[in-house]
């Protein structure tokens, strides 16, 4: 005995018929409102000229550039087996 045969519905099953009713009536109203709150949450950015970004922003996106150098030493260092430095240089704009 495997121990699946006492096992019990946890709750109340769902006809295909009601799975398939409740999936129509959400794709119905997701596709009404999704392209109007999606038009209103988009804007366009041009990376061809990006703007600058805050020193805030700049501390922010900093901070991962350099725990990926450390990681990046420790993980090269441990797989060739000889000691690895890498060092984050610098953030730049221009």
């Amino acid at each position: 005995m495997t121990g699946q045969e006492n096992r019990q519905p946890m709750g109340p099953v769902v006809t295909q018929e009601e799975l398939d009713a409740l999936l129509s009536s959400l794709r119905a109203e997701s596709s009404a409102g999704s392209l109007q709150s999606l038009a209103t949450t988009v804007s366009q950015y041009d990376f061809s000229r990006p703007s600058s970004i805050a020193p805030e922003q700049a501390r922010h996106l900093r901070q991962p550039c350099v725990e990926l150098a450390r990681q990046l030493a420790h993980d090269l260092s441990a797989y060739l087996r000889h000691e690895v430095q890498v060092q984050f240089q610098c953030l730049a704009q221009s």
